[in-house]
């Protein structure tokens, strides 16, 4: 949906384009449920289906991926966040690479059946 309000080639490598996200409880969530599939010795299955999302930056690359973007990729596991950080972080991340001209930025929470997400698609303009 984000995509939608600019002109987003997905056919293209977009080299200059960032992915960066960050919540509070990291991948909680699945780490619980990747914990029901190895906790009975007589029922021991576990799933790298499972276990691949027990790492928080999965989501991050998910998305660089189906949307070929070939820049910066990075998750951050912070106790909250606020406008002013997020904007902190974005400029950071303009500043160490030049190149960049947009970043996908935002916070992705997700616990328990509770799901706080606030993405924003920032553009370097010159």
């Amino acid at each position: 949906m984000l995509l939608q309000k600019v002109d987003f080639d997905r056919e293209t490598v977009k080299p200059d384009w960032a992915v960066v996200l960050m919540n509070s409880a990291s991948s909680l969530d699945d780490d619980r449920h990747y914990q029901t599939t190895i906790q009975d010795a007589d029922n021991y299955y576990p799933s790298p289906a499972v276990f691949v999302y027990t790492l928080a930056n999965i989501v991050t690359g998910e998305i660089a991926i189906r949307h070929k973007i070939g820049g910066e990729s990075s998750f951050f596991v912070l106790p909250r966040t606020s406008p002013e950080q997020i904007q902190n972080i974005v400029s950071q991340c303009f500043a160490a690479n030049p190149e960049l001209t947009h970043i996908i930025c935002g916070w992705v929470d997700y616990d328990e059946g509770k799901c706080d997400v606030s993405i924003s698609l920032y553009e370097l303009r010159v």
